[in-house]
């Protein structure tokens, strides 16, 4: 049994060849790339291909579990998250709501409505790149010890890509004085600042202090 923080590697391993597979890309790493580590090793085609079949791949009727790993494991790695949304919103919903407003604020494209309104659509599962996610991530990082246990882990067995839409977009909906959220637009939601929206004192003075 691999220990949770191996788990979390193996995870985004398998999420990046999962979604590469998916989109019919192949891998730019080769074992001559400077970027080769590893670590990036299983990411080849070659290399992921033999380890998929030494660890994930049983005698009959089993047959390749790799889907149904991913798929428990992130389950798990979900309840985790919501855990800890749960915890830090009761512990600094106004940090991490200020950090969230000003995300949305900078990342949010031009309005291009006949409204005005500036949405941010989120990413799609794994979230990589996504500025939410990152916001949420750093400012539970800064309260690790409070959380305590989220499920029988610790935040920092939880790898960042395991974050899912739908648990972010009930994070946003808990902060419904800040945000109009849309979980039907695009491909995994939307939002957008309220109309009239003000952050109190003590979120802009923590938001700054983050940002400088």
């Amino acid at each position: 049994m691999l220990p949770p923080r191996d788990c979390g590697v193996v995870t985004g391993i398998a999420a990046m060849r999962t979604c590469a597979c998916a989109s019919s890309l192949r891998s730019p790493l080769s074992s001559g790339s400077p970027a080769f580590s590893p670590r990036s090793r299983l990411l080849c085609p070659d290399c992921w291909s033999g380890w998929r079949r030494t660890f994930f791949v049983l005698p009959a009727p089993h047959g390749d579990i790799l889907a149904k790993w991913l798929d428990a494991r992130l389950d798990r790695y979900e309840t985790a998250w919501e855990r800890a949304v749960d915890r830090v919103l009761a512990r600094c919903k106004a940090e991490l709501e200020g950090r969230l407003v000003k995300v949305v604020e900078t990342a949010a494209p031009p309005a291009t409505s006949a409204n005005g309104k500036r949405w941010l659509h989120l990413l799609t599962w794994p979230m990589a790149g996504c500025a939410l996610a990152r916001a949420l991530c750093d400012v539970a990082a800064g309260h690790e010890r409070k959380l305590g246990k989220l499920a029988g882990l610790t935040l920092k067995e939880l790898p960042a890509h395991s974050l899912r839409p739908r648990t972010l977009l009930r994070l946003l909906q808990a902060c419904d004085g800040a945000f109009h959220v849309v979980e039907e637009s695009g491909a995994a939601g939307a939002v957008r600042i309220r109309d009239g929206y003000r952050q109190p004192a003590a979120a802009t003075a923590a938001g700054t202090a983050l940002s400088a």
